[in-house]
């Protein structure tokens, strides 16, 4: 507001806000617009709808008060619209020490639906869904912002050198539905980040967990990338992730382990690969894996592909289901690339013909 010849931003800090009225980022005679929030737990209401075309989001940082992520966030029960945006440049949400519970629905043209680092933590619930259009990110998180450490959050604990191998630096949980269009997208991002190179961060530092549904419509695609994070896969058994021609649905990196809690099916086309283990130390393990292929009739797929090595010893304990729906050729259970020795101790089952061990 303005007073005299001085003008001044209201703040609010260490409390509960609620947008219970539309809201147009754009505008600058909306009165939201006016106003500064940090350390806030904020809710969008139901019915309400949040908008920009011009690549606007919500962001907001906590403070050295928080004594919890929980303690700064966005509950959207709403509608958030962005557009006008970029695959890389525009977020719908963004958090440093703050959560983001999505029960409601995120639109975006391009862009990030929900962008966190700094100990930050989402879900998207089992009523939530992030639509993506054209690239972008479903949820990304990362340990730290490259642009450097927080006095508040979990950047302390690393600065400090007293990260415990029980504190996270990020999670994602995805329980609803996400769905991103566009080529070499992301539907959900993890990465353990260590921008000071101190060290003693670990992937027991970040989750990333999926039990809902994530659809890549785009081709060489992946539904879940993780840079040492902890993996946990569950849902229905079939078709919990879905990509498109040359995708992948899980790419584990970094010594990150890759945990199937429950059965999980993860449906690919023409190239594509279910599970991706880099010979760096990630790993896979767990309940049965479903790969089924729907791809054309020339091509074919993987289940399980390990990196392999010269020297590399690998051992496969994850039983895999092969549903070929499409392709002439046949598809494969497991597959390792670039030498080394695999020993199979679980079972792979042709289910439907034109499957390979």
């Amino acid at each position: 507001f303005n007073a005299g010849s001085h003008s001044y931003k209201i703040y609010y800090i260490n409390g509960q806000f609620f947008i219970d009225a539309n809201v147009d980022l754009d505008s600058s005679s909306d009165d939201f617009n006016k106003i500064g929030l940090a350390r806030e737990v904020v809710t969008i209401s139901p019915g309400i709808t949040v908008n920009s075309t011009t690549g606007k989001g919500l962001a907001m940082g906590s403070n050295t008060t928080a004594t919890s992520v929980m303690d700064s966030g966005y509950i959207n029960q709403g509608t958030v619209n962005i557009t006008g945006g970029t695959a890389t440049g525009s977020t719908a949400l963004n958090t440093s020490f703050g959560f983001v519970d999505n029960q409601g629905v995120i639109n975006m043209d391009s862009g990030i639906g929900a962008y966190g680092v700094n100990g930050s933590k989402f879900t998207n619930n089992t009523a939530g869904t992030i639509n993506i259009a054209n690239g972008g990110v479903g949820m990304a998180a990362f340990a730290s912002a490259t642009t450097g450490l927080q006095a508040y959050g979990t950047d302390p604990l690393i600065s400090g050198g007293t990260l415990a191998p029980a504190d996270k630096v990020l999670e994602l949980d995805n329980k609803g539905t996400i769905t991103v269009g566009g080529n070499q997208s992301i539907g959900l991002y993890g990465e353990t980040n260590d921008v000071v190179g101190l060290g003693g961060i670990s992937a027991s530092n970040g989750s990333i967990t999926n039990t809902g549904k994530i659809v890549m419509t785009g081709d060489e695609a992946v539904g879940i990338l993780s840079k040492r994070a902890t993996v946990n896969l569950g849902g229905t058994g079939s078709s919990d992730i879905v990509v498109g021609n040359k995708g992948i649905g899980v790419y584990a990196e970094q010594g990150t382990p890759v945990n199937i809690t429950s059965n999980t099916g993860i449906e690919v086309k023409d190239k594509g690969v279910g599970i991706f283990v880099k010979n760096d130390g990630s790993s896979v393990s767990g309940s049965p894996l479903e790969i089924k292929y729907t791809g054309s009739a020339n091509e074919s797929a993987a289940g399980i592909f390990y990196e392999g090595g010269a020297a590399a010893s690998i051992t496969n304990t994850v039983d895999v289901n092969m549903v070929n729906n499409g392709s002439s050729k046949g598809i494969v259970g497991l597959y390792v690339n670039n030498g080394g020795t695999l020993t199979n101790n679980a079972t792979i089952t042709d289910m439907s013909g034109k499957g390979y061990g």
